[in-house]
């Protein structure tokens, strides 16, 4: 063992005995060297001072600690989140995910069952190389919040990019937010997800119904690529959902039962100043009560912008065009199918094509009652002459009448009925 010089006892060996002294700790350079574990005891690695002070005084964990030489884009990098996941948890809470010259493969589902920040300088990146990729045949959801916390999941994704990998996949998607209670997806970038990108999914397990969860900045697109559905969000057993300022492109695949940008399944979300182009139905209202989808542009939608099986749904100042006229009266910007008690105020809408009309506009089925129809624009693009179909207003029969319960007054090109 090193040990210091005995004055009066090792005459003539003082310089060799330092060295050795020194030597357990310094490397030939004098730069100390660093532990495996951070604590006292024997070293196994070396580092300089400066990177031990910066690994010890950062306020995040970095993926790159457990991978040191960066992803190849083919090796599975699950194991590495996984310890990645849990030294952050034991210490700051953040974990950084860096954008490298390979992407990072998850091979097999990273469950996390920690409240934790995972973040990335991968938003905006223009390079064509994912910074996270579903392994080929992954065939499950990439990452995939714990079930049985009681108190649910606190877990926030913020400047990331991710992908899917939908063309090798027959299941699955990129993040299933089981129990997701005030989470957090900033700047995210979901794209080619199989069945869904992001799916909140409360009441799983132990844990409480998912609520108070915030989207918000981010790009969800080109899922609609996909041979299963294809979705870009769904809200099931969760509430209190805030959507905003986010884009989604492309989603919703023809091959699916449910080609949707989002479906909300469980109600009192809102969906704020968003923008939804192409692709299948935009977003799905199904049997939940009380969302808002507020300030919104829906261009060139595939299908149906707005599906309302639902009630107490507020539709309110969006701008609508493009919609499909590959079936004249199949698809529209509204279709309202059940539930009651709407209220559509305040949009602009422009029909796609002159055989459309109005009728492309707003589908009211007699099984829908009690909405009110007010205070929008209603026109035609490309031919000045054109006849507005049935009223603007067409129920499943075929006629241009509303049920009696519903109102429909003081629109622009519309007449009051």
């Amino acid at each position: 063992m090193a040990r210091l010089p005995v004055p009066g006892q090792d005459a003539g060996a003082w310089g060799n005995l330092l060295n050795e002294f020194l030597g357990a700790e310094h490397n030939t350079d004098g730069s100390l060297k660093l532990r495996t574990d951070g604590t006292l005891g024997a070293y196994a690695t070396t580092a300089s001072l400066a990177d031990y002070v910066q690994k010890t005084q950062r306020d995040f964990v970095s993926l790159l600690d457990f991978v040191p030489n960066g992803p190849d884009g083919t090796t599975n990098n699950s194991a590495a989140f996984v310890s990645a996941i849990a030294a952050a948890a034991a210490g700051p809470g953040r974990l950084f995910v860096p954008k490298r010259a390979a992407s990072w493969i998850i091979g097999t589902p990273v469950t996390i069952n920690v409240d934790i920040e995972i973040y990335s300088d991968s938003w905006g990146n223009a390079t064509t190389i994912p910074c996270v990729k579903a392994a080929d045949g992954l065939n499950d959801y990439m990452f995939k919040f714990g079930t049985t916390r009681a108190d649910g999941n606190r877990i926030s994704f913020r400047g990331i990019e991710i992908d899917g990998n939908n063309g090798a996949q027959t299941a699955g998607g990129i993040i299933l937010a089981n129990n997701a209670v005030q989470c957090i997806f900033d700047a995210v970038h979901l794209h080619h997800a199989y069945d869904t990108a992001l799916y909140f999914k409360g009441q799983v397990g132990s844990g409480p119904p998912g609520h108070h969860n915030r989207v918000v900045n981010s790009l969800f697109d080109n899922s609609g690529s996909s041979g299963g559905n294809g979705r870009a969000l769904v809200l099931e057993s969760t509430d209190e959902v805030m959507v905003a300022n986010t884009d989604f492109e492309a989603n919703g695949s023809a091959s699916g039962s449910e080609p949707y940008h989002i479906k909300d399944w469980s109600g009192i979300n809102s969906f704020v100043n968003c923008v939804f182009v192409g692709g299948g139905e935009a977003i799905r209202i199904q049997d939940s009560k009380g969302s808002r989808v507020v300030g919104c542009m829906f261009d060139g939608i595939g299908r149906t912008a707005v599906h309302i099986s639902g009630g107490q749904v507020q539709v309110t100042g969006n701008n609508f065009s493009g919609i499909n006229t590959a079936l004249p009266n199949t698809y529209f910007h509204i279709f309202m199918d059940n539930g009651g008690f709407n209220t559509i105020t305040g949009n602009v809408f422009t029909s796609g094509g002159v055989a459309q009309g109005l009728r492309g506009m707003i589908s009211h089925q007699p099984t829908a009652f009690t909405t009110v129809v007010s205070g929008n624009v209603f026109r035609t693009s490309g031919d000045g002459n054109a006849v507005l179909g049935d009223g603007g207003i067409y129920d499943w029969n075929g006629s241009n009448a509303t049920t009696q319960t519903s109102v429909v007054k003081t629109n622009a090109g519309l007449a009051d009925q």
